[in-house]
């Protein structure tokens, strides 16, 4: 058995080869290129070693340089950076960083703990897909994010009556007339047919249009004329910017319906008692690379932030909300069990209203919620059993004080 450390980088990898015994046998570096990772391939296959008795580690669990070595029967281990970290002190109290001294402490990390860490599996094509497109939609969903607030904010600055009246950007209605009046100079001066002709392009309400017109007869903030043009220039430019992510993110959403209902599992995931095609999705595809990282509900409660840390010495005793997890998995979770909590038809609603009758705000009740949510989760998926309300166990009140 053979243990390999590699640490990564944008351009290359620098790998460290270490035998049971502690010795060092080989240290290189690639490029990070299909050149490079033949190269490391031909490296470690001069040792006479099959593939399948090399440990390789990498802070790292997914990614072009993962899948490759899993493609070539390596036991490949993601090793939590922070757990990196700690190993690499046992080489370097000081502190001091090297590429390469970091790949042999990674190395030697598999070899003293190995028992303790977890093989990486490769995951089904088809799930690994919905989660790339799941990841890629929530990527868009923040870049949106910051064009709206940044809209609105030069908004607020110049045109403050528009930004009132518009924000926070979600119709399109909005967005074409920003982008038809991008300043509140060309506002005022345009004509009530105008804005009559966009009402009906656009089907928007008379109270909206007259609104509109109110807001048109109304001063404007005095704003020099020579400014005009760059603050439409903005305007326009952010406002094209989210109507181009408000498109991808609709295609993102019919594909992940596709990919829902031609996956071998569309009876489980459309039993879910909530949740769009994004939610189901991100979900599902979670749940099926948590159960190939984790031993357990409990533990992949812990990777989507749902269980909280305990900090405990001598007499005092701290818990205390986890922060490092997976933070998209988490807030999908979140917007599932907040949206069952919702439901009469739902136990979660029930459970949700105990929690805060004994203490807890929101934020604390949903939490407890999606730590439930995650074990229920993880047997649907493990068992291969559609959700079915009436088999999940009822929260129990707990009896009146006397």
């Amino acid at each position: 058995m053979l243990f390999v450390g590699i640490d990564w980088a944008s351009d290359h990898h620098d790998l460290a080869v270490v035998a049971p015994s502690g010795e060092q046998l080989l240290k290189a570096r690639v490029p990070h290129s299909a050149e490079g990772f033949e190269t490391l391939h031909a490296k470690l296959s001069a040792l006479d070693v099959p593939p399948s008795e090399i440990a390789v580690g990498v802070e790292m669990h997914e990614g072009p340089l993962v899948l490759w070595l899993l493609d070539q029967a390596y036991q490949v281990y993601g090793i939590n950076p922070k757990v990196a970290d700690r190993a690499r002190d046992r080489y370097s109290p000081s502190g001091a960083k090297d590429d390469s001294r970091d790949a042999l402490s990674l190395a030697d990390l598999l070899r003293t703990d190995l028992a303790r860490l977890r093989p990486l599996r490769r995951e089904e094509p088809q799930t690994g897909l919905m989660r790339q497109y799941v990841r890629l939609r929530e990527d868009l969903v923040q870049e949106r994010t910051v064009h709206k607030q940044r809209l609105g904010a030069h908004l607020q600055q110049f045109a403050p009556e528009l930004q009132a009246l518009l924000s926070p950007f979600r119709t399109g209605w909005a967005l074409a007339l920003l982008l038809t009046f991008p300043t509140m100079r060309r506002f005022v001066a345009a004509k009530p047919s105008q804005l009559r002709t966009l009402a009906r392009k656009h089907r928007m309400t008379s109270t909206t249009l007259q609104s509109l017109l109110d807001l048109k007869s109304k001063p404007a903030l005095p704003v020099p004329e020579y400014l005009d043009a760059p603050h439409a220039f903005e305007v326009e430019h952010r406002v094209l910017a989210i109507q181009q992510l408000d498109e991808a993110i609709e295609q993102l959403d019919h594909k992940l319906e596709d990919l829902i209902s031609n996956h071998p599992d569309a009876n489980l995931i459309a039993s879910l008692p909530s949740g769009g095609a994004a939610t189901r999705g991100a979900l599902w595809s979670g749940l099926q690379h948590g159960v190939l990282l984790c031993r357990d509900a409990d533990e992949l409660a812990a990777r989507w932030g749902a269980a909280p840390v305990t900090f405990q010495s001598g007499k005092s005793r701290n818990v205390r909300q986890r922060r490092a997890c997976d933070h998209t998995q988490e807030q999908y979770l979140l917007w599932f069990s907040f949206a069952t909590s919702r439901r009469k038809d739902c136990w979660a609603r029930e459970y949700y209203q105990l929690k805060r009758a004994d203490g807890a705000n929101h934020y604390s009740a949903l939490r407890c919620l999606c730590r439930r949510w995650t074990r229920i989760l993880w047997a649907l998926f493990t068992k291969k059993v559609a959700y079915e309300e009436s088999a999940v166990r009822r929260p129990i009140h707990a009896p009146a004080p006397v």
